[in-house]
């Protein structure tokens, strides 16, 4: 016996027929009508309603629907059952989905996915359940709505059920869950992790739909999972509601036929017949095998790993914009109305309920244990990519040498929860994507992480807050009732800098609930510097300074013609102008203007600014065209990657990073200064946060005075004249001091934790 499962089917467009010559749209579908004629049964994702009804007022941005004159397709195809749980299923609300029922059963063709009862097929010797499953991931309509037809849910216990049923009726089961992203080749890690635990313990087929494109099948020793068959007839799609319109690209005309042969010893083998929609219909296209081979492999050798998740949230912005256009103002002023707000309430009201059903889709992955660990909470990215990422790192790292396990556990959104690997004592986690404005809700998940294994860290340091800083008072609640030692890294007290006096209220509102009230409570302090471990002194009886620490230092002892200096980094907010010059945090227009001065007086150097374009620095100082554009050694490189960006700083002479005595400069510690440091190049800086401790003038660097700009040009002229023997010396006094390694802060670390954990609770 062999059946065949389509992908996604939606008879609009060039499909149908009330639109087009009933013999122009069979006449594209010849080719795979001979293919689906080989096979005794042929199962569809039905994504457009059959029904007449031409209004809605279902609340959705992109309904379809297909007039029930396109049931003939069907026929024609040989289609003999499809599958109704999707996301379109209620697009015309449930007097369209009745009619479209009532036509599926006039001809004759079955259908499941809405209410409980699975399809039982049962051809020459082998009876078959097929049952299909909507994902809140697809943003549907009316999910366990017993009122409404009960749209058939993705869940652990719904799947379980079926599985139970289809062994005691002696079938074998196929599974249809409709899931995961649109237009991404690699389907979500949950669902991996979900489809791996359900072919471990069951001998079954998953056979998914929803992404709208092809997606790699995994093989188990007990069954499959193709993820995604991608479309089979689909075309452009609009809404009279909102103007809308998505345009189909090339990988959505992408897709593949799963053919099941069951012989008569029980085997099913599986076949892959790759097809392509071309201008004169769906041709059957072989070489497609070895691209879906491709995306096999990725899923099952990355997925829940950092660069799988990086690859498919570059795609789906890539065919969003490709399928969409750009979304900028003008385009959400133009679709913004009742249906589209409804559906993002919508989309938000499912992204909860999968947050409810997350931890059943990773059922396979293997609990971590947090007895006698170190967890590291807060808004920090991964380790080694960003300032606050490198920071938690750097403390991880004292912990380890205190023998502690460390989890780094950030706000990092592609690793939706996975593991991910740094070295055998550090492991960072990324909070799930989901509540990313929720303090609550990545407490929640936290929460079930630690009742899930039953276990209880040593202790929590609370890096920020990787919500709103409600999040801090439910992590100390939590961590006084389970005793459970909770320590402060507090880093800095930056300004609200922005034009949206909204945003200026919310986020001002939560740094004073986050600076002067939850920062205040805990057990212990980490402060950056001394500005803020004087401000909370008073709260804290244990507390201890650590500035940016690295885990090694490197030197590049190249010799440059004429001073070479550099700035990396983002000064200001891009794409607008600066009108308060003293609320930006880098003051990186006077170093431009005294490099300007210099160069007019005849000095030689190169200063070259990493992080922003020329533009993008005249938006922020239009005033500066005239001066830039005579300036030939002031250049300016744009955005790089962080390693080319250090490689670029290792080649200088001199790394500069001009700043005001404000609250936020001496509350923080520059990243940027230690980072030059590490890589055994002199910093020319400012006398803020602790600074004067670190950087000696002539020795490791440079301190100047910008408030004189006379005295500023002065010093610089005198720096830049430095000879060649000068700073060869100064790299070495930097790479044998090793001020910000992490081995120099050992010792005082240990006694801080010793002190912490032998205190009275």
């Amino acid at each position: 016996m062999k059946i065949a499962f389509l992908g996604d089917v939606a008879l609009i467009g060039k499909y149908d027929i009330t639109q087009n010559c009933e013999n122009s749209v069979s006449s594209r579908l010849l080719e795979v009508k001979d293919i689906l004629s080989k096979f005794d049964y042929v199962v569809a994702n039905l994504e457009s309603p059959l029904t007449d009804i031409i209004k809605t007022s279902e609340y959705k941005s992109m309904p379809l629907r297909s007039p029930t004159l396109n049931v003939q397709v069907l026929k024609f195809l040989g289609i003999n059952a499809v599958s109704l749980a999707n996301n379109h299923t209620y697009d015309y609300g449930k007097k369209g989905l009745e009619e479209c029922i009532e036509i599926l059963d006039k001809h004759q063709i079955s259908h499941f996915g809405i209410g409980q009862e699975p399809l039982f097929v049962e051809l020459s010797h082998k009876r078959i359940a097929i049952q299909g499953f909507c994902c809140y991931t697809a943003n549907g309509w009316h999910y366990n709505d017993s009122k409404n037809g009960n749209l058939n849910t993705l869940s652990i216990e719904n799947i379980n059920s079926f599985l139970s049923d289809a062994r005691r009726n002696n079938c074998y089961p196929i599974i249809m869950p409709h899931w995961g992203e649109e237009n991404t080749h690699y389907p979500k890690s949950e669902h991996v992790y979900f489809a791996k635990a359900i072919l471990e313990h069951n001998i079954c087929t998953i056979v998914g739909h929803h992404p709208h494109v092809a997606q790699g099948v995994l093989r188990d020793k007990n069954g499959l999972c193709a993820f995604s068959l991608g479309n089979f007839i689909f075309d452009n799609c609009s809404s009279d509601k909102n103007g809308m319109c998505v345009i189909q690209t090339e990988d959505n005309k992408h897709g593949f036929i799963l053919g099941l042969e069951f012989d008569n010893d029980d085997n099913v083998i599986d076949t892959v017949i790759p097809y392509q929609d071309l201008d004169n219909g769906i041709s059957i296209d072989p070489s497609g095998c070895e691209i879906i081979n491709g995306y096999s492999s990725a899923i099952s050798e990355l997925y829940g790993k950092y660069e799988y998740e990086i690859t498919r949230t570059i795609e789906q912005q890539k065919a969003r914009t490709q399928r969409l256009g750009k979304r900028n103002a003008q385009w959400l002023i133009k679709h913004l109305n009742f249906s589209s707000i409804m559906t993002v309430v919508q989309r938000k009201k499912n992204q909860k309920c999968f947050a409810n059903v997350v931890d059943a889709f990773s059922v396979y992955s293997k609990n971590i244990s947090f007895d006698g660990k170190v967890l590291y909470v807060g808004n920090f990215g991964l380790p080694k990519t960003n300032a606050p990422g490198k920071r938690v790192y750097a403390n991880s790292l004292l912990l380890t040498k205190c023998g502690y396990e460390v989890l780094m556990i950030g706000t990092d959104s592609t690793l939706r929860g996975r593991v991910e690997p740094i070295n055998e004592k550090i492991t960072y986690l990324g909070f799930p994507s989901y509540g990313k404005n929720s303090g609550k809700q990545y407490f929640e998940w936290l929460k079930r992480q630690i009742e899930k294994t039953n276990s209880k860290p040593v202790m929590i340091v609370r890096y920020g807050s990787p919500g709103l800083a409600i999040f801090d008072k439910y992590l100390y609640t939590f961590c006084h009732k389970n005793k459970i030692t909770i320590i402060n890294d507090v880093v800095d007290w930056l300004s609200v800098d922005s034009s949206n006096i909204f945003f200026k209220f919310i986020k001002g509102f939560d740094t004073y609930l986050e600076k002067n009230i939850f920062n205040k409570r805990g057990d212990g302090l980490i402060s950056i510097s001394s500005y803020l471990n004087n401000y909370y002194e008073k709260h804290f009886k244990n507390r201890i300074i650590i500035p940016p620490l690295v885990e090694e230092y490197s030197v590049n002892w190249i010799s440059n013609e004429i001073p070479q200096i550099v700035y990396a980094g983002n000064p200001f907010r891009k794409g607008e102008q600066v009108k308060n010059f003293h609320a930006i945090k880098d003051r990186l227009d006077i170093a431009v203007n005294s490099f300007i001065a210099l160069e007019q007086k005849g000095f030689l150097f190169d200063f070259h600014i990493i992080g922003l374009t020329k533009a993008e620095y005249l938006i922020a100082f239009p005033n500066a065209d005239g001066k830039l554009s005579n300036a030939e050694h002031i250049h300016f490189h744009g955005h790089q990657s962080m390693e080319m960006t250090q490689e670029f700083i290792s080649k200088m002479d001199f790394s500069i990073l001009l700043r005001e005595r404000t609250r936020g400069t001496m509350a923080g510690f520059p990243t940027k200064v230690v980072e030059s440091l590490s890589l055994g190049v002199p910093v020319i800086t400012t006398d803020t946060s602790d600074l004067n401790k670190y950087i000696h003038n002539g020795i490791n660097g440079y301190i100047v005075d910008i408030n004189d700009t006379l005295k500023l040009e002065d010093q610089l002229i005198k720096i830049i004249n430095s000879n060649k023997e000068m700073i060869v010396q100064m790299k070495n006094n930097i790479i044998n001091d090793k001020e910000f390694a992490v081995d120099r802060y050992e010792k005082q670390f240990r006694v801080f934790i010793n002190a912490l954990l032998t205190r009275d609770i």
